[in-house]
């Protein structure tokens, strides 16, 4: 986005100076007219301001309407991006093809207005705010296209989703963009007309365009969204509209015209919902807090019982009060392979439960969350995280996680625990935090005898996934094994373990009493966790693509590859436990009583994932 708004801004002052210069040399023949003046442009330069900066608002509002709709893939993304073009696309074809008496503009001497432009003087802006209630029901028409009860969760069929969310991207962002393009254009088209000043208005009024688009986003991500919502960004947008009309001249019936219209639009305004953001709602369970921000809308649902849970972008759970116990194990198990660490660094929030059983071993944390919003929700899961924002050893840090490696990295910093939380891999740019670059980032970031921990979400990986993820880990660091999070089947969880160093597990000495809380009571039912070292991973693994930035197999393949019945699910999961094995002396150091039940516990544990995976299916 920076790069495009840029080339516009580039191109449109260019465009600018080459007109001052050409206007500026020797006529070949006499001009019917001078140059623009300065207060000529004003007028026409502020209108394509206001109309760039309405239709990227809008387009804001549409991206963050589909963004708690879709499931937020590259796929997604390229699909809204399609329907915006083709709406633009559309607008110039219109333009292109439409009879005078339809697109001829009021400004033509002793020309009557046209369909457009009457419709255009009033038109626009009313039309935005009727499109809201459009997208105030997109969450609900997309249920319907694909079948699925998006409260309910779980992951809908890449066949079924792909249609769907083009078909609905279409519905969404085609109008607005077809109506803003329109507008802008008859506006060029009008600027044009001005016989021997074509060059300096057009460069004028594209720079004020380009201008307009740029502010935009930093607006809506840094203000209007977070303080007011899309609600009130879409009146904005609006807004900007009617001020366009203002800057047009008028007689006392078109006055009365923009009376009409600002009562109609208010009106319009006032009849949307308070948001146009729908948040869905599992079943049985009920929404205690809910917000917008300018990266993600969050809601905060509670069950019968009061359990909580936190919800992303609509489609995305993100844990809560029913999966603490897995939560609060991500947490306590890389604490107890390092046990002697004193700084952590976390990679991803959710509800903070998992950096609730870090920080409770007292090391010293950073803390990294792309989404601002997280932090705001933590204290919904007090009774889980230990209320980690009045934790004097806890830094949180609103920041991208491959921008604060980087830079963490660049300046010498050193962890002796890096956690990588459960993350999302079908999301656009997540797939990004499995990439080479990134790996090679962190291993420069570990301590001598540091460890990096990322937690594979194995129900949301294809096998195809899972083998990318394990070569391409395989390929960064020399040391590497796994372990199982818990022992559910039909949400396999596993850590998948990294070091500068041989990885050896000091597990024989007592359990802290932190870990013990949190349900890890046993050495021995930790080191039965073991699924597998380095030598079976890569063989399991095998010869084939690795993640990297410039081939983002993850971001690709996780949305195709994705399960959608509990047999595909649980897929990866039985890939892992056809290596799995006991641990050697040599990779987990446990103490004698400890070691003659070992066995005995990995046998429990195998039996339980066996007969979950049994009532599963094959």
């Amino acid at each position: 986005a920076a790069v495009s708004i840029g080339v516009q801004l580039a191109c449109a002052a260019l465009a600018t100076l080459w007109a001052r210069r050409a206007a500026a040399a020797p006529p070949a023949e006499p001009a019917t007219r001078a140059t623009a003046t300065h207060r000529e442009l004003r007028a026409p330069v502020l209108a394509m301001v206001l109309v760039g900066f309405s239709s990227l608002l809008v387009e804001w509002i549409a991206f963050r309407v589909l963004a708690a709709t879709f499931g937020s893939t590259t796929y997604s993304f390229a699909a809204a991006v399609a329907a915006y073009l083709v709406g633009s696309a559309l607008a110039g074809a219109a333009l292109s093809n439409a009879p005078g008496w339809f697109i001829r503009a009021p400004a033509a001497a002793g020309a009557s207005p046209g369909l457009f432009g009457l419709a255009s003087r009033l038109g626009p802006p009313v039309f935005l705010l009727a499109w809201g209630f459009l997208a105030s029901r997109a969450t609900g028409i997309f249920g319907w296209l694909t079948g699925m009860d998006l409260g309910a969760g779980g992951a809908i069929p890449f066949a079924r989703a792909v249609p769907a969310e083009l078909a609905l991207a279409a519905l969404v962002l085609v109008p607005p963009a077809f109506v803003t393009t329109l507008l802008a254009s008859t506006l060029t088209a009008a600027a044009v007309r001005d016989a021997g000043t074509t060059g300096a208005r057009v460069g004028a009024m594209q720079l004020g365009s380009a201008l307009g688009c740029a502010a935009a986003p930093a607006l809506a991500a840094l203000l209007i969204i977070p303080l007011g919502g899309t609600k009130v960004a879409l009146g904005i947008a609006a807004g900007a509209l009617f001020l366009v009309e203002l800057l047009r001249r008028g007689d006392a019936r078109e006055q009365r015209l923009r009376v009409i219209g600002a009562a109609l639009g208010a009106g319009l305004l006032g009849l949307l919902p308070p948001r146009l953001v729908h948040f869905v709602v599992s079943p049985g369970f009920h929404i205690v807090a809910s917000g917008e921000g300018p990266l993600a809308a969050i809601s905060i649902e509670e069950g019968p019982a009061g359990a909580r849970r936190l919800r992303t972008n609509n489609r995305y759970l993100e844990g809560g009060d029913q999966s603490a116990f897995a939560e609060r194990r991500q947490g306590h198990i890389p604490m107890l392979l390092v046990p002697d660490a004193r700084r952590v660094l976390v990679l991803g929030l959710g509800t903070g439960i998992t950096l609730g059983a870090l920080a409770a071993h007292g090391a010293e944390i950073d803390a990294v969350d792309l989404l601002p919003e997280i932090a705001t929700v933590l204290g919904y899961f007090e009774k889980g995280t230990g209320d980690v924002t009045r934790n004097p050893r806890v830094h949180l840090h609103a920041a991208d996680a491959r921008s604060f490696v980087a830079h963490a990295a660049a300046t010498g910093a050193r962890y002796d625990v890096i956690v990588g939380d459960l993350y999302h891999p079908q999301i656009a740019g997540t797939g990004a935090l499995y990439a080479r670059e990134h790996l090679a980032r962190i291993r420069a970031l570990l301590a001598p005898s540091g460890l990096y921990v990322q937690w594979l979400p194995l129900y949301e990986l294809g096998v195809p996934d899972l083998l990318v993820v394990l070569r391409t880990f395989g390929d960064v660091f020399a040391y590497t094994n796994a372990y199982l999070g818990f022992f559910n089947a039909r949400t396999g969880l596993v850590g998948l373990c990294a070091s500068n160093q041989p990885l050896v597990a000091p597990l024989d000495r007592p359990l802290p009493e932190v870990a013990q809380r949190g349900g890890i009571a046993d050495p021995a039912e930790l080191a039965a966790s073991f699924i597998a070292g380095r030598d079976e991973l890569v063989r399991l693994s095998g010869p084939g693509p690795l993640n990297t930035d410039d081939r983002p197999h993850i971001e690709h393949g996780v949305p195709r590859h994705q399960g959608v019945t509990p047999t595909e699910r649980t897929a990866a999961l039985r890939a892992l436990l056809s290596i799995r094995r006991l641990p050697t002396p040599a990779e987990v150091r446990l103490g004698p009583e400890a070691s003659e039940r070992l066995a005995a516990k990995k046998r429990r544990i195998d039996e339980m994932l066996s007969a979950d995976l049994a009532r599963i299916g094959p």
